[in-house]
């Protein structure tokens, strides 16, 4: 999570800017690694203060194993001197659970050359005071010094990120977090597509939006119908020269945002009809290429999640939304589409092929709120049958969602090392959180057959 913070200082680094960028990569490689995240970041907050209680909200309305609060430091102005004031994080106390993250977070930034200014101990920091899980404050480094700067443009946010992520989980996670990786299909361009069948196309690219929806927590039935109507399942000029197939122009409203997949430069140019002083005039647009139809889908999602409008999330409430429906109207409403029938024709084709099946419907371990997507639970189900908790009906893809739907304890849910009784109960030995274990205990679950502790 990020907040506002009031410029009082002269920097060399936009902090509202930079500490969005890297709490977006850390993200992105925690989810990469199976693990489920929340995005909390405020940005209604109308005062420093508004802001930090909006992010303690967020955060308090998920059961995760950490909160995590990603800054970048302020102190005197520093033109220079030859020395890098560096990384330091702080936690509540000494015997706060977030202590061995936060001692490796500044182990890994040492390691990129930032000086380790250790771990910190604060009962005053808002966040570190007031969210119900263990919570840890990163200072990245100081907007205000210029040897921290210039090495933080040299290390790039992206290395930062991951340090940070592996730093948190305390494990080295794969330096490909931004794009889907698991598939055979994740170099598949549209030219592939050119002299397949509707449905065969549906299968082909089906896994790659699965893949997209475990990174980034937007509904693959949502994305995959989209693909079908603006790029004519994947046929269009467009999708065929540049494997673009959502549109997407080399400068799109003016706007930018954080891990785009595409390289900055290459471009597709066709003649397009666009509406000028109350005509229609015919010019050379420039629109985005791409080497593959998966960068195509990450770049799109990237704007999806980071677009903005003003200071607001264009897409906001978008990450996480389980109910296709609400998905595409939040699309909509923020802008995406003028044609008045076009979530009716997403909806449509979302109905017509069967898209949900390519949705993420389980899965996941719990990292962490490093911000939120405001998923639920669903509707708890009434049944009960003695032994067992209750039959799991609802759409959420987090375990400890279906623990809490299900009707188990408080003190077995949160953190791996309290599920393991439940864990251990259900016949699942050596229990450490896995996405395949947290898969056998939802299949439980969702047959009214995990039996209570």
């Amino acid at each position: 999570m990020s907040q506002i913070r009031k410029k009082e200082y002269s920097s060399y680094l936009n902090e509202v800017m930079e500490d969005r960028k890297i709490k977006d990569r850390v993200i992105s490689y925690l989810r990469a690694a199976g693990h489920t995240v929340y995005d909390c970041t405020d940005d209604s907050g109308k005062t420093p203060g508004a802001c930090l209680k909006n992010i303690v909200e967020k955060c308090s309305r998920h059961e995760v194993d950490l909160d995590v609060s990603i800054h970048l430091n302020a102190s005197k102005k520093d033109s220079g001197d030859g020395k890098v004031k560096g990384t330091e994080v702080f936690i509540y106390s000494s015997k706060s659970r977030a202590k061995g993250a936060a001692e490796r977070i500044c182990r890994k930034m040492a390691a990129l050359g930032f000086t380790n200014r250790g771990v910190k101990t604060s009962t005053s920091l808002y966040v570190l005071k007031n969210t119900k899980s263990p919570a840890l404050l990163i200072e990245v480094c100081f907007v205000d010094d210029k040897d921290d700067c210039n090495l933080y443009k040299r290390v790039g946010v992206d290395k930062i990120g991951q340090a940070i992520a592996e730093g948190l989980v305390n494990a080295e996670l794969s330096k490909d977090a931004d794009f889907p990786s698991s598939s055979d299909n994740t170099s598949m361009r549209a030219y592939d597509l050119k002299n397949m069948s509707v449905t065969d196309i549906i299968k082909k690219v089906g896994t790659l939006f699965t893949a997209d929806q475990k990174r980034t927590g937007i509904l693959a039935s949502v994305s995959l119908a989209q693909f079908i109507l603006e790029s004519d399942y994947g046929r269009s000029e467009l999708a065929q020269a540049a494997n673009n197939c959502f549109g997407m122009k080399k400068n799109f409203s003016g706007n930018s945002w954080s891990g785009t997949a595409w390289d900055g430069k290459s471009v597709y140019r066709k003649p397009t009809k666009e509406h000028v002083n109350g005509k229609y005039i015919t010019v050379t647009a420039e629109f985005r290429k791409y080497p593959d139809i998966a960068k195509s889908i990450a770049d799109h999602s990237a704007y999806l999640l980071g677009a903005m409008n003003g200071k607001k999330k264009r897409y906001a409430g978008l990450e996480g939304e389980t109910s296709y429906k609400k998905a595409i109207t939040i699309i909509k409403n923020g802008g995406y589409a003028t044609s008045p029938d076009y979530i009716g024709k997403i909806c449509g084709l979302i109905e017509k092929y069967n898209l949900t099946r390519y949705d993420v419907s389980s899965g996941g371990i719990s990292a962490g709120s490093v911000s939120s997507s405001g998923n639920s639970a669903g509707k708890e189900p009434t049944s009960d049958t003695a032994g067992y908790y209750k039959k799991y009906t609802g759409k959420s893809i987090h375990i400890n969602d279906v623990f809490k739907a299900v009707g188990v304890p408080e003190k077995f849910r949160g953190g791996y090392m309290k599920r393991k009784l439940v864990a251990s109960r259900n016949g699942i030995s050596n229990y450490k959180g896995t996405k395949s274990q947290n898969l056998k205990l939802i299949a439980l679950a969702q047959k009214g057959r995990l039996k209570k502790s």
